[in-house]
């Protein structure tokens, strides 16, 4: 539910008196040395707890901490009532940026998490900016970088579409959904599974490991035989741990998505990555 706006805000908060203690949590910010991500969280605990960042100051500056001190959070005491007054230019930057309707709840948090940023962050600037233009461009600019990530991970997520496993460790399926390679004629998954195989050019350890994995019948026992042949050369021969194993099929499976991302009778677009789940691996 977006809040509702008070009329006449400045007679609720005094924005040059926000600037001004804005600056002097600035100073001390800088005094400590505060990384610019850790600087809204660094305020907070001193305004928590003064004395502790008192007391790990040099001599000659804690003198001018603790009357600073005292006119530096006036931030924290109209926080609430902005956030409030700001809250439904969130849904204008929305409709600015055409965010999906989907997301709105997500990214309400962005923006929430964007205005308290600039009440901590507004002081006295060249361009002497009115609050309301420096929080909307503070919640353009996080509203704009969150969704370009999501944009960023959905395109990453349709390029992995290749190989589906539509059991998750029980009954596997080559499941295969581009029309050239469909029309392939395979009677059972062990012929689809060489054919593979023999057109990624898998070795004979790769192609015993993919084997063992796609026809298994035991989700938790399958490895054992790979296990038993192939030792790890790292320990004088000890049996593979489950955890190695795990890592060379993840090897082996993006060899296969390799090869078939760069062949010409596959459309990458129509298949999904095997995925593994590391809690099957339990005893």
């Amino acid at each position: 539910m977006i809040s509702m706006m008070i009329e006449n805000i400045e007679k609720h908060v005094d924005f040059e008196r926000l600037k001004y203690c804005n600056g002097i949590c600035q100073k001390w910010g800088q005094r400590f040395k505060t990384k610019k991500n850790e600087y809204m969280r660094t305020l907070i605990y001193i305004h928590k707890n003064p004395e502790k960042y008192k007391s790990i100051l040099e001599q000659k500056y804690r003198s001018q901490f603790s009357k600073d001190v005292k006119h530096m959070f006036y931030a924290a005491e109209i926080e609430e009532i902005l956030i409030k007054q700001y809250h439904a230019m969130i849904f204008k930057v929305f409709k600015v940026l055409r965010i999906p309707n989907e997301l709105y709840e997500t990214m309400e948090i962005d923006g929430m998490i964007a205005i308290r940023s600039a009440i901590w962050n507004y002081r006295h600037h060249e361009s002497k900016a009115s609050f309301s233009t420096f929080c909307y461009n503070s919640i353009l600019m996080r509203i704009s970088g969150g969704y370009g990530k999501i944009k960023q991970k959905r395109a990453r997520n349709a390029k992995r579409m290749i190989i589906m496993n539509e059991s998750d460790l029980q009954d596997f399926n080559w499941s295969i959904y581009e029309k050239k390679y469909s029309n392939i004629e395979t009677d059972t998954l062990a012929q689809e599974l060489e054919n593979i195989i023999q057109k990624c050019k898998l070795n004979e350890q790769e192609g015993m490991l993919i084997r063992l994995y796609a026809l298994r019948n035991d989700p938790k026992d399958w490895h054992r035989v790979y296990r038993e042949k192939y030792k790890n050369p790292m320990f004088n021969g000890k049996p593979l741990s489950r955890q190695s194993v795990l890592n060379h099929l993840a090897a082996v499976q993006k060899k296969i998505y390799m090869y078939l991302r760069r062949s010409d009778n596959l459309d990458v677009a129509h298949f999904c990555k095997l995925k593994i789940k590391t809690k099957d691996w339990a005893n």
